[in-house]
């Protein structure tokens, strides 16, 4: 099926910019701060 607004998980891991962003990257500018 198409990829909705919601991206699944299987694009996530496959997308190359993901790859190069660490986990913590992409939590919240808060969460980061802490």
């Amino acid at each position: 099926p198409p990829p909705t607004a919601g991206t699944p998980p299987s694009t996530v891991v496959s997308s190359p910019k993901n790859l190069c962003t660490p986990p913590w990257a992409a939590a919240p500018a808060s969460e980061v701060r802490r």
